[in-house]
């Protein structure tokens, strides 16, 4: 795999994610979980806004080299302590946008890591990086996907910003 190929997937796997947590988002009515997508969504176009700058720089463009890659959100969700509830309509609409989320977390992460081991220096570093924000969130979205099937509720806003 070469850089510039690599470059391109991240720009348009941060950009898939981007619009999935963004659309999440606009059907949200709960603040806490309006609270994460929104976060989610953000993150991932920060992330995007890098890899095309570093893209623009590989194609002997001029980038704006101010933008950074941020590190992961890794809110520590308590594990959830009830029994499992009968999943409304809005937590069943939940629960499937969290397996759509996992999915495509996870074919990004497993790109970010076989990218990784063809590229060097600076390339392997971004892809490591990404591969690791990739991990964080398919944790989080794990663990959130439990509190919907065991509470039927989202975790609440102070869980997902500590």
């Amino acid at each position: 795999m070469t850089l510039l190929s690599a470059l391109q997937e991240a720009v348009e796997a941060q950009k898939r994610l981007r619009d999935l947590y963004a659309l999440a988002a606009d059907r949200e009515k709960e603040k806490g979980a309006l609270a994460f997508l929104i976060a989610l969504s953000v993150e991932k176009q920060r992330s995007m806004i890098f890899f095309m700058d570093r893209l623009a720089e590989a194609q002997g463009r001029e980038g704006l080299g101010k933008a950074v890659l941020c590190p992961a959100l890794k809110p520590p969700l308590p594990a959830p302590e009830c029994r499992p509830a009968v999943p409304s309509g809005e937590t069943r609409g939940r629960l499937e946008f969290i397996r759509q989320a996992l999915g495509e977390e996870k074919k990004a992460c497993s790109f970010f890591a076989g990218a990784k081991e063809g590229l060097a220096g600076e390339g392997k570093a971004w892809m490591a990086s990404l591969e690791e924000i990739a991990s964080g969130h398919i944790l989080i979205l794990e663990r959130i996907a439990g509190h919907l099937n065991f509470n039927g509720k989202f975790p609440d806003a102070a869980a997902l910003e500590e």
